[in-house]
């Protein structure tokens, strides 16, 4: 079975105006809502250890064993389940800031 590729180019990211939320990430699950609805929302972790999140909705928490983790210094591009309002985000030990951005493309 062989591999199948797009012939249309990938989109850069395109942030929405006034769109981003920074959250402050400790070794309590919180949730923050979304800064707007969005398809997509690009994600930097701008602290020295993992944070792991999960999309849901306001009464969401995050856990280090199941959520989804993001490496420190890394910028990723998520598309949230439908329904999402906020993002629940955690770390191991220490702090971090996340911060989380709504826009389209990859």
């Amino acid at each position: 079975m062989g591999m199948s590729f797009s012939s249309q180019p990938a989109k850069a990211f395109k942030p929405q105006a006034a769109s981003t939320v920074t959250i402050s990430v400790t070794t309590s699950s919180v949730a923050t809502a979304l800064p707007v609805i969005s398809a997509q929302y690009r994600m930097y972790n701008a602290g020295a250890v993992p944070v792991f999140f999960n999309f849901g909705e306001s009464g969401s928490t995050a856990s280090v064993a199941t959520a989804t983790p993001i490496a420190p210094g890394a910028v990723e591009v998520f598309s949230p389940p439908s329904g999402s309002t906020h993002v629940a985000a955690i770390v191991a030990s220490g702090s971090a800031t996340l911060y989380v951005t709504a826009g389209e493309g990859v």
